[in-house]
């Protein structure tokens, strides 16, 4: 895989999917959503990118988590995370400035989410047919 794909994560999950799908919406959504384009994501009119975007910072390696678990999970799993991203501060804020936003638009409650109620749904997802 690493010989095909190479080791970023990121440029791998994209050729990936481009093998997958010619789907340009779908393409253009995961090129975008990334950590360091957020900023963007966040001054932009993009709904679904904004879900997509948010989405994927709440989940870490062992399940659904806070923005703040998140990004300690980050910090602790890769040392050098913000020394990559100068400017991680702003864009963690960015990210929670997003969560705001996300929230004015749904009922459920984005910071109380319980992982039990996640979890309930896990079992029909297990045997979600793809098609």
């Amino acid at each position: 895989m690493i010989q095909k794909y190479g080791n970023d994560e990121f440029k791998a999950t994209y050729q990936i999917t481009k093998e997958l799908t010619k789907n340009k919406r779908v393409l253009f959504i995961l090129k975008n959503m990334k950590y360091s384009n957020i900023k963007n994501v966040l001054k932009g009119a993009d709904d679904e990118l904004k879900i997509c975007a948010y989405s994927d910072y709440r989940v870490g390696p062992y399940g659904y988590i806070s923005l703040s678990d998140r990004f300690k999970d980050l910090d602790e799993r890769y040392s050098n995370f913000y020394k990559k991203h100068k400017d991680g501060k702003e864009i963690n804020a960015a990210y929670f400035e997003l969560e705001k936003d996300l929230q004015k638009e749904t009922a459920v409650d984005l910071l109380k989410l319980p992982t039990e109620q996640l979890e309930n749904q896990t079992p029909s997802l297990k045997t979600f047919a793809l098609h």
